[in-house]
């Protein structure tokens, strides 16, 4: 089966580096957070005598709902990061004196995870990209975050937010960070 490929791009009139530091924020479950945290909760997991806020390849673990990924790439154009079923990240360069940022998800999902993707996890990916690049976009205007996110979720994408902050996600949250020794 050929891999689900999923890109989004935005320019930004800002350097990269300002960019970059931004989208260094993203996962941290703080007011800094680029991700859409009051729709979806977010967590940064670094071993104990690590900052917290560090993004370590091979060993920063980030979160959001019951989804886990580790940081697989932090260099100065690309934050990639690895799950059990592909990649997912950032990449920024310069075009026509902007910041371009892309994000690009290359899956390899089994059957019943492509079907789960098509049914809503889609949809909640793309709004979450578009919410993402919004907020960043206010950051580089204004220097701080939206406290909260401007998006009118339809009812379907309603009833996956509720349930992918559940109670039972933990279990599939610990199944992600388990499986990730082998991304």
């Amino acid at each position: 089966m050929a891999p689900i490929v999923s890109r989004h791009v935005r320019r930004f009139h800002a350097p990269i580096s300002e960019v970059r530091a931004w989208l260094n924020q993203t996962w941290t479950g703080t007011a800094l957070d680029l991700f859409p945290v009051d729709l979806i909760p977010t967590t940064r997991e670094n071993p104990q005598g690590v900052a917290a806020n560090a993004l370590i390849p091979g060993v920063t673990i980030c979160t959001h709902g019951p989804l886990a990924f580790r940081v697989d790439c932090n260099d100065e154009h690309e934050l990639r990061f690895a799950t059990p079923y592909g990649r997912h990240g950032f990449i920024v360069k310069e075009v026509d004196d902007c910041a371009e940022v892309e994000h690009v998800l290359t899956m390899n999902f089994p059957l019943w995870l492509r079907v789960v993707w098509f049914a809503g996890i889609k949809d909640g990916h793309d709004v979450a990209l578009e919410a993402i690049f919004d907020r960043l976009e206010h950051a580089l205007r204004t220097g701080v975050i939206p406290a909260h996110t401007d998006l009118q979720l339809s009812p379907r994408l309603r009833l996956i937010r509720r349930v992918l902050v559940s109670s039972p996600m933990k279990y599939v949250r610990a199944w992600f960070i388990e499986h990730l020794a082998q991304a």
